[in-house]
């Protein structure tokens, strides 16, 4: 047998574990099983503003789950990119962009569609379209490598390339037996695992896994919806160094003694525990007097103090703080101006993308908080407020 058709058989097997009764992990297992199940949230900020912030977290998931693989964009480089699109994006802006529409085709097709090896090879060919081989693009996208493959600071050697195939239908076939639904968490937790040691692609393959495990949080009922934000990003990328310490501690028990579960265990708690905060940190987004204290007020000073609004346009915006929806006559009352002087002000506003009729012929107005200078605001409060790592604004 070549080296090209040696397999490294037998695998660790990709197997369900079972915790303890009175384990810390099942009590979060219980924990996010009642935050799924939980039908009302109670939530005060209006749907319209939670859009924009579910759709700013799928820009901070695809930013934080490229820069964990060595993207150095800073975080102000892809906003200026939101804000003002450039004709021709560089390849540290596409590799963000992918794995934003990634995030969004998840969104569209996870509950529906069997999370197979079909659906895990079109995610990596969204991850790594466009892109150069030779940074962060792959000669065969969509396909599993063809190849034997080392992963850089670490001690684990995957699987040659003939047993990919096999692994990953293994995995998926684990999936796919019928469990009750608290094993659903830990399955999410273990197939990560599982797909990082397997390595399927020849590259990208840490963003597919990350795209791989938010697929199955849609499919399990963590979907980035009203009330519920589920951010693997920060589960994965708030430590960088200590998820990869986790994973090898993970890859040393499962393959110094398969038998033993406690490794899986342990990586089942870190990934469960990091899950229950970030749902804890952000559901505090759905209190608006919350949000509107602590992250729109600050995110429009903060516009102001760097000249991207005027001081009238920082007082009109100020009071959406308070006024959902605003007309010409509330910002004549505002600022005691004529009606065409509070029109300029609010077409100035409406180019700077900061305020939106929620129609084309709407009179009435609402903020906008994504894709203009804003943003960099609210990110900043998010991080103020611990809702994110502080590493992702540096």
């Amino acid at each position: 047998m070549s080296a090209d058709e040696e397999s490294l058989l037998p695998h660790p097997s990709f197997r369900m574990v079972e915790p303890d009764f009175d384990s810390h992990l099942t009590q979060l297992i219980i924990d996010l099983d009642y935050l799924r199940r939980k039908k009302e949230w109670g939530g005060t900020t209006p749907t319209y503003l939670f859009e924009q912030i579910r759709s700013t977290f799928f820009m901070l998931e695809s930013f934080s789950s490229a820069r964990i693989e060595g993207n150095r964009t800073t975080i102000a480089e892809y906003i200026q990119e939101k804000v003002s699109p450039a004709a021709s994006k560089p390849h540290s802006i596409r590799e963000i962009a992918n794995l934003e529409n990634a995030l969004r085709f998840i969104e569209e097709t996870a509950r529906d569609n069997p999370i197979n090896s079909l659906y895990i090879r079109e995610l990596h060919k969204q991850v790594v379209a466009g892109l150069p081989v030779q940074e962060e693009g792959d000669h065969t996208p969509g396909e599993f490598r063809r190849g034997e493959v080392r992963i850089v600071n670490s001690g684990h050697r995957p699987p040659v390339y003939g047993d990919v195939p096999i692994l990953i239908d293994q995995m998926v076939a684990e999936l796919e037996k019928p469990r009750q639904p608290r094993y659903d968490l830990l399955k999410m937790a273990l197939s990560h695992h599982r797909f990082v040691w397997i390595h399927p692609f020849t590259n990208g393959n840490g963003r597919s896994a990350r795209l791989f495990t938010y697929a199955l949080l849609v499919k399990y009922g963590f979907a980035l919806e009203a009330g519920r934000i589920a951010n693997p990003a920060s589960v994965f990328c708030a430590t960088r160094d200590e998820y990869y310490r986790r994973l090898q501690v993970a890859d040393t028990a499962t393959e110094s003694d398969p038998h033993d579960p406690q490794g899986l265990l342990d990586w089942c708690e870190y990934v469960l525990a990091g899950l229950k905060e970030e749902i804890g940190k952000v559901e505090k987004l759905t209190d608006y007097a919350f949000l509107s204290k602590k992250v729109l007020i600050p995110a429009i000073k903060n516009s102001r103090l760097y000249d991207d609004i005027t001081p009238d346009e920082e007082q009109v915006l100020m009071l959406t703080t308070k006024t959902p929806e605003i007309k010409v006559a509330d910002v004549n009352q505002l600022l005691g101006k004529s009606n065409s002087t509070c029109t300029r002000i609010i077409e100035s506003l409406r180019k700077k993308g900061m305020l939106a009729g929620e129609t084309e012929t709407s009179r009435k107005y609402r903020l906008q908080i994504t894709n203009n200078a804003l943003l960099k605001g609210i990110i900043q409060a998010f991080v103020d407020n611990q809702l994110l790592p502080t590493s992702i604004v540096k």
